[in-house]
């Protein structure tokens, strides 16, 4: 045993004489968790984010736009283009779930990279298609800064731009859910 009961803190000697030697201790530089490991905490807008979202989602699919589609400033265009890929996805219901990675305050949109990825550590999908390079390269560069090269094992996928998809015929529409489709069954 080796080590004085006394040089143990008296609010932790209980533990100790129970046979406690060591205890996880989170390290000063790792970032606390934002939102709260119960989802239904969460503040808002992020636990009405929870609420619409299936839990089971295999698929996160998120864009910088998607901040004003929930705020209610959504684009026309941007509906229908998703309403046709989901027609042609095919996936059974709760598959995917649309998650923000910023929200729209202010007439602008504000990233929140940490809490996109607080809310993946508690989803836990196999892919998060990331519409845009911009987006791919924020999300993904928070997760290398955190020493975490993938989160829960997440394929993160980098798809076009919502505005350059949106022009293309459905054969680039088409290539992108085949490209989701088969991440999603290769894991």
């Amino acid at each position: 045993m080796g080590e004085s009961r006394l040089s143990v803190p008296e609010d932790l000697r209980v533990w100790h004489f129970a046979g406690w030697r060591y205890a996880f201790v989170q390290p000063k530089d790792m970032p606390e968790c934002l939102l709260g490991h119960d989802p239904t905490t969460w503040p808002h807008p992020w636990r009405g984010f929870f609420l619409k979202a299936p839990p089971g989602a295999k698929l996160i699919i998120t864009y910088p736009e998607l901040a004003m589609d929930l705020a209610g400033n959504g684009d026309p265009a941007r509906g229908a283009f998703f309403r046709r890929f989901l027609s042609l996805f095919q996936a059974p219901k709760g598959t995917f779930a649309f998650w923000p990675f910023a929200l729209y305050e202010k007439q602008l949109v504000q990233p929140y990279i940490q809490h996109f990825h607080e809310a993946l550590g508690f989803f836990s999908p196999r892919v998060v298609a990331c519409f845009g390079k911009e987006t791919h390269a924020k999300i993904t560069s928070i997760l290398a800064q955190n020493h975490n090269p993938t989160q829960n094992n997440a394929q993160f996928i980098e798809c076009p731009s919502l505005a350059d998809l949106i022009s293309q015929p459905d054969t680039a529409l088409r290539e992108i859910v085949h490209i989701l489709s088969k991440a999603l069954t290769d894991l």
